[in-house]
């Protein structure tokens, strides 16, 4: 079950947007609260205000960029997780990507995601 608050993880900007866009305006029309945390940010700042430009739109509440580089979030994942816990301690229910897919920065963020069962994944 969903929280009031809800804090999706994507690897990239647009990543959110594009695999959750319809559940997040679902949710934000329950009077969900939706947060947005993005882990690696380094790769485009147009990319990363096309992605604040998107969650305007969905009524993204906030979006927090963590900092990590692009095709080598899994080797330097260390220094994002304390930052991404303390988001999660004010965010109940964070859905995340699914860690199966193939590119190594979505597999890193979904592998290093609160356990299963508090996290549905898209």
């Amino acid at each position: 079950m969903l929280g009031k608050r809800i804090l999706l993880v994507g690897a990239h900007a647009d990543d959110v947007e594009l695999n959750a866009g319809g559940s997040v305006h679902k949710w934000r029309s329950e009077e969900r609260d939706a947060a947005v945390a993005i882990l690696a940010c380094h790769d485009s700042p147009v990319r990363h205000e096309e992605s604040e430009i998107a969650g305007m739109h969905l009524g993204v509440n906030q979006i927090h960029a963590l900092g990590g580089k692009d095709t080598s979030l899994h080797d330097g994942f260390n220094h994002l997780q304390g930052e991404l816990e303390k988001l999660l301690v004010r965010t109940p229910s964070p859905p995340t990507s699914m860690p199966t897919r193939t590119r190594t920065t979505r597999r890193a963020t979904g592998s290093r995601s609160p356990p299963r069962e508090r996290c549905p994944t898209f």
